[in-house]
């Protein structure tokens, strides 16, 4: 695990041109923004915490739309890809909490929904932390 004080952590256990394993660290009440994953399947792991997911639907411009909100469970997964729209996922505990992420494929960027603009924008992703031995 890898803890960044201001915001969740990004950290690459394996990768390769199928898959990329990566454990996020949550603080408490560290969020993502509402985002898609560029076409890719994304499976959720939750490993300790308290995690919600929060997914919605866009409707008319491209506007986010919450449909769904989930408290998920230690030791238990879930899944997303962008045919079932885009999603959110927060700590919602003071606690810090551990996720992990499996992609197929690898998400190099994502579209992610900036309330200032209330549009999305493109995001390269990147680790905090890349233990998969692999250059980006």
């Amino acid at each position: 695990a890898e803890w960044d004080a201001d915001h969740y952590s990004r950290v690459c256990l394996a990768k390769n041109k199928k898959f990329e394993l990566i454990l996020l660290c949550w603080n408490g009440y560290d969020q993502t923004p509402i985002h898609d994953h560029d076409g890719q399947k994304c499976w959720v792991y939750q490993l300790a915490g308290q995690i919600e997911e929060k997914r919605y639907d866009l409707v008319d411009d491209n506007e986010p739309v919450e449909v769904l909100s989930t408290k998920l469970t230690p030791r238990n997964l879930t899944y997303m890809d962008d045919n079932m729209g885009c999603h959110a996922l927060i700590n919602s505990s003071p606690k810090r909490s551990l996720t992990l992420h499996l992609y197929v494929n690898p998400i190099e960027k994502c579209s992610v929904y900036c309330e200032d603009s209330e549009e999305f924008q493109t995001k390269e992703m990147s680790y905090c932390k890349d233990l998969s031995g692999l250059e980006n």
